[in-house]
């Protein structure tokens, strides 16, 4: 208890010398460093040492390596989008040709089929005629010797005597 009246009589008294036992070294401001930094503003300024320039270096030519793949990969995109569009253009145009051939190979058979049916009923037809033609010539020469036997005969039964000279 002999204590607390001295230590509160030191709080009162000195406040400053309690803020310089907990402040330390860097933590001190000196106020023409503040007011040189408001009429200055920040310094962007950076002192870099060998180390610090050559990553620095390394990343802006990374970062400029990656704006130029990720160009080309879009070009590279775009031109892929190119190519399957050409070439499903294509496939439809195949698959329209293989449907039209087999569209006109079925059209060529069927034509191809109607033409031997037609050919062999010609041959039919022919053949009949020649049927036809040969009982016809049978039918005339039946009849060209029912006239000759009827004018053989005829002749000889009815035939003017002959006259003696």
């Amino acid at each position: 208890m002999k204590w607390l009246p001295i230590i509160a009589l030191g709080m009162f008294s000195s406040c400053s010398m309690f803020t310089d036992v907990f402040t330390t070294a860097g933590e001190e401001e000196h106020p023409n460093e503040t007011e040189s930094y408001l009429s200055t503003g920040p310094n962007t300024d950076i002192e870099l040492g060998q180390d610090e320039r050559t990553l620095l270096e390394d990343f802006k030519q990374l970062n400029d390596q990656k704006v130029v793949l990720e160009t080309q990969l879009s070009e590279l995109k775009s031109e892929n989008e190119q190519l399957r569009s050409q070439l499903h253009r294509a496939e439809t145009e195949r698959d329209q040709f293989r449907n039209n051939l087999a569209a006109s190979s079925a059209d060529g058979e069927r034509v191809g089929q109607r033409a031997r049916d037609l050919e062999a009923k010609v041959l039919s037809l022919n053949i009949e005629k020649t049927l036809l033609e040969q009982e016809l010539l049978r039918l005339r020469i039946s009849s060209l010797r029912q006239q000759y036997e009827d004018l053989v005969a005829v002749p000889t039964s009815a035939a003017p005597p002959k006259s003696v000279r």
